[in-house]
């Protein structure tokens, strides 16, 4: 069976200490298989705005004849990636005749959203022990227990506790 419609799906990493990114293409082959393959590793010469970066992942896709098969693009929160899809949407449009939504086909990595989110939570842990931590520790190392038994609060069961005075549970 053939997939005329066959459509890539592509992931951008940007790796802006040494100025590569890394462009992976995804597909569903004709037995229905999850393909990937690296499309692109490459040397951004100059600044890492949008503008600049769209015509790399531009270039990428016309190379392999896949323009008018782009799905979607996860990158992460970096706003110059919302800057280079829409530049990419706008030159496939101009140039190649391609209708590409860039707001609607821009996919946020899920991995980065969590990883964000969890070292801001971690983050606010370690105010809030900063600030209650001389409290905690002075006025309160002994708690008692469900069963009326004091425990002394340490490593896991003392960072345990501390969540449970900001979840207020």
């Amino acid at each position: 069976m053939r997939c005329p419609n066959l459509r890539f799906y592509v992931t951008l990493f940007f790796c802006s200490f040494n100025a590569n990114v890394a462009i992976t293409g995804h597909w569903i082959d004709d037995n229905w298989e999850l393909q990937e393959a690296l499309l692109d590793f490459v040397r951004v010469i100059g600044t890492h705005r949008g503008v600049d970066l769209a015509p790399y992942v531009e270039s990428c896709l016309e190379r392999y004849g896949i323009l008018d098969k782009l799905f979607c693009i996860t990158t992460d929160n970096a706003s110059n990636n919302d800057t280079l899809c829409e530049e990419l949407s706008v030159s496939l449009e101009q140039t190649h005749g391609i209708f590409w939504e860039a707001r609607s086909h821009n996919v946020r990595c899920l991995n980065h959203i969590i990883n964000l989110a969890v070292q801001s939570f971690m983050d606010s842990i370690k105010s809030l022990v900063s600030e209650e931590e001389e409290d905690i520790d002075s006025n309160a190392e002994l708690e008692e227990d469900s069963h009326g038994e004091e425990i002394r609060r340490e490593g896991f069961a003392k960072a345990l506790f501390k969540l449970r005075t900001i979840a207020k549970v």
